[in-house]
């Protein structure tokens, strides 16, 4: 994937579409869509992530939190 970076994230949930993960290098909380992001196919709540994160959908959370 082009323009994309690393985080390590934390799985708080999944509903099969997109995966609510906590990324602590940022102190957000914020939906992956699994269309945009490869993640495993199956992920349980606490599971720890190194994904590669879109870096359109990361200034979108930051443009959410001012």
């Amino acid at each position: 994937m082009a323009d994309t970076c690393a985080y390590t994230v934390r799985v708080r949930a999944d509903t099969g579409l997109a995966v609510l993960v906590l990324i602590p290098a940022l102190g957000i909380v914020t939906w992956l869509p699994r269309s945009q992001v490869t993640l495993p196919e199956e992920v349980h709540f606490g599971d720890t992530l190194e994904v590669e994160i879109p870096r359109w959908l990361i200034r979108n959370e930051r443009g959410w939190l001012g």
